[in-house]
């Protein structure tokens, strides 16, 4: 690995690529350098052909390089039924091996695929997951661009290749790409608009409601008011029956004292000779008739 690094390689390098009877080569095996690599040749001679097996090695698919879906029209014309088919490329992958091997073998029978990892029998979705961990993407454009697509990728927009570049693009200490933070950021923003939405009604609700408790105070006060005068009403409604009551009771008093004054008269005029004391009765009598009048 330190040997892989020195020669400025970084995980998911290619670093050797082998095909064996596929489209125009018997069997080739090419290694890479670890920056730009240039493959010149007339017409005809294999130049697309390596670009197409490191695709479908790749996890890629016919589609993709925009031939046929039909992995049989790979196979070297003229290949000896029994004889194998297969593209193979050797990736960097950090860890403790220093590269992981690929193999895509064709079968021509049955227009399938069978795939080997490190020699070993793997599925379809074991492979995606390998190349993915190496930020490997055959089917982004800005990643991986087979002549017949160019077509394809001249007519994005501006933000399809602002999104398909954000996409090829993976930080070396990271998991996602750009475009995946990109969105998480804006999932981010969405949530933070729509808690200051939230916010706004709830400060417009709080305001109305303040308002309609500003309303409420004047009239609470003005029951306040009301609810003491009604109470003073009736202390001194209270008072009122109670001076009545007593004028009551001194008008009682003096009428008994008036009735017994003219009884002890009466009795007087009939009995002479208790005179003297009737005098007394009658004095004391009208004395308790005028306390009671001005009591």
């Amino acid at each position: 690995m330190d040997e892989v690094k020195r020669l400025g390689f970084r995980a998911g390098s290619i670093i050797r690529v082998r095909v064996k009877n596929f489209l125009t080569y018997d069997e080739c095996e090419v290694f890479p350098g670890a920056r730009l690599n240039i493959v010149i040749g007339p017409n005809g001679t294999g130049k697309s052909a390596l670009t197409h097996a490191i695709c479908l090695a790749c996890g890629g698919n016919p589609g993709t390089i925009g031939r046929s879906k039909d992995m049989t029209t790979f196979v070297r014309n003229g290949t000896a039924k029994g004889d194998e088919t297969f593209v193979e490329v050797d990736l960097v992958k950090n860890g403790l091996r220093n590269s992981i091997r690929i193999r895509r073998t064709i079968n021509s029978e049955n227009k399938g695929s069978k795939w080997t990892i490190d020699g070993k029998a793997e599925s379809f979705d074991s492979v995606k997951k390998e190349i993915k961990a190496l930020s490997i993407d055959v089917n982004n454009l800005c990643s991986f661009m087979p002549q017949d697509k160019v077509g394809n990728f001249s007519r994005f927009n501006a933000k399809e290749v602002l999104k398909n570049t954000l996409m090829a693009i993976v930080p070396a200490d990271g998991e996602k790409n750009l475009y995946d933070e990109q969105q998480s950021i804006t999932s981010i923003e969405k949530d933070k608009m729509e808690l200051m939405r939230i916010k706004s009604v709830k400060v417009r609700a709080y305001d109305a409601l303040a308002v309609d408790i500003g309303a409420m105070a004047s009239e609470v006060e003005r029951m306040q008011r009301r609810n003491a005068i009604k109470k003073e009403l009736t202390q001194y409604e209270v008072k009122a029956k109670k001076i009545q009551l007593d004028e009551i009771n001194k008008q009682v008093r003096f009428f008994c004292g008036f009735r017994c004054l003219y009884c002890s008269l009466c009795f007087a005029v009939r009995f002479p000779f208790a005179s003297c004391f009737c005098l007394l009765s009658v004095c004391s009598l009208f004395t308790f008739c005028l306390l009671s009048v001005c009591c």
